[in-house]
Parts: C-alpha cells; sequence; structure tokens
C-alpha cells in the first residue's frame, strides 16, 4: 500500500517534470521567434525610413521644376 502511494507520487512528479521541460522548450522557441521578429521589424522600419527619404526627395524634384 504505502509502495503503490510511492508509485503514483513518483509518476505524477515525472508527469510534472514533463510538461515544465515543455513549457521551457516552447518558451525558448518563442523567444526565437520573438527575436526573429524584432530583426525584420527593424528592416521594415529601414526599409520604410529610406522610402520616405527617396520619395520626399523624389516629390521635390517633381515639384520644383515649374
Amino acid at each position: 500500500m504505502e509502495a503503490d502511494k510511492l508509485l503514483r507520487i513518483e509518476r505524477e512528479l515525472q508527469e510534472v517534470q514533463d510538461i515544465v521541460h515543455k513549457n521551457l522548450e516552447d518558451l525558448l522557441r518563442r523567444g526565437e521567434a520573438m527575436d526573429e521578429l524584432m530583426v525584420k521589424s527593424k528592416d521594415l522600419s529601414t526599409a520604410s525610413h529610406d522610402f520616405y527619404k527617396k520619395a520626399k526627395k523624389a516629390n521635390s524634384r517633381c515639384c520644383n521644376i515649374n
């Protein structure tokens, strides 16, 4: 009877450990995905800023030809 309780506790502990490991792996994957998203966001910001500067320059040429 005492051995059954101990086995049940060990099994439950193993289940908890498995869940914790899975959660940590998921968290690490999300962190990696977040890092990739941050890089893409920075690239997009740079590209949009470059586009703005080029469009502004093109518009000033267009309007100053008069």
